[in-house]
């Protein structure tokens, strides 16, 4: 989405590796990729290759299926993040 994808972008133009999971609007993600972003299938995929995670959704469902939802990201967190 619109604020998704301004802090990805603000944070791989800074230099950090980001990995993000894209959504059905694909003009943000091809934007992304092309600054050098990396883009998972999955929740539990961003989480495995990350240590910090913003997630940017709309409300409090969506944050707790990205969370504990079948292939979340507390499936893939690492110890630490």
């Amino acid at each position: 989405g619109l604020m998704g994808h301004g802090i990805a972008k603000n944070i791989v133009d800074k230099g950090y590796s980001v990995t993000f999971l894209g959504r059905k609007n694909r003009a943000p993600a091809q934007d992304l990729l092309g600054r050098g972003a990396k883009e998972a299938a999955t929740s539990r995929e961003v989480a495995a290759a990350s240590d910090i995670v913003f997630i940017c959704v709309t409300g409090s469902r969506e944050v707790e299926a990205i969370i504990r939802g079948p292939g979340g990201l507390k499936e893939g967190l690492k110890q630490g993040s």
